[in-house]
């Protein structure tokens, strides 16, 4: 567990890569009906949306994605906040399931954080071709992921070997930003009822 948790931070990052569309739409590569910020779950042709809905999708499911990712983790090493948002990006891209059973995050919790940064140029197809799109977004997930590495080695060369996560008793994560309205902030019970769809029945 990451603990205290990280959020994530790379929004700017992720929206230059997930345009935002109000009306459904078929995805070719996705072979799906697609909405917001490349939502899917639930989405069917005519559904439409506003900007404020589709923005609060997108918060949450990164809020979600963040809380798997921190309750999961069983790396003894904390990651940094470049190194935990391409993994973010990543599970939001290709699902939570597939980053944590990818040979990238086995990396991670081995301690392979050089083989894990090789393995993000990966992740490139879809449908069994590469797309230039996501080679170009692989590419950013592991520039990021290097600066994340880059500023550890800055330390010296036991950098990697980074003083474990203390032992504090578990945090809750939240989100929305505590200066969000309060009909937008994002509840524990808004995450909590997202990682239940994803398998995760929670702390409660």
């Amino acid at each position: 567990m990451i603990n205290p948790p990280l959020k994530y931070t790379g929004q700017t990052f992720t929206n230059r890569w997930e345009s935002c569309k109000l009306e459904a739409y078929w995805d070719d590569l996705g072979k799906v009906w697609t909405i917001g910020w490349g939502e899917t779950e639930g989405v069917k042709k005519g559904d439409v949306w506003t900007q404020a809905y589709a923005d609060s999708r997108r918060d949450l499911r990164f809020a979600v994605i963040a809380e798997k990712i921190c309750r999961d983790w069983t790396s003894p090493i904390r990651p940094n906040q470049d190194e935990f948002n391409p993994l973010c990006d990543m599970a939001y891209n290709i699902g939570i399931g597939a980053l944590e059973h990818s040979t990238l995050w086995k990396m991670i919790m081995a301690g392979d954080w050089d083989g894990a940064l090789a393995q993000f140029t990966l992740w490139d197809h879809a449908n069994g071709k590469e797309v230039y799109g996501l080679l170009l977004r692989c590419r950013g997930r592991a520039a990021e992921f290097s600066l994340g590495i880059h500023e550890e080695d800055e330390n010296g060369p036991e950098s990697k070997q980074r003083l474990p996560q203390q032992a504090t008793q578990p945090s809750r994560v939240g989100g929305g930003g505590d200066d969000a309205p309060a009909g937008q902030r994002i509840t524990q019970d808004d995450i909590d009822a997202g990682l239940r769809e994803v398998g995760d029945p929670g702390h409660g």
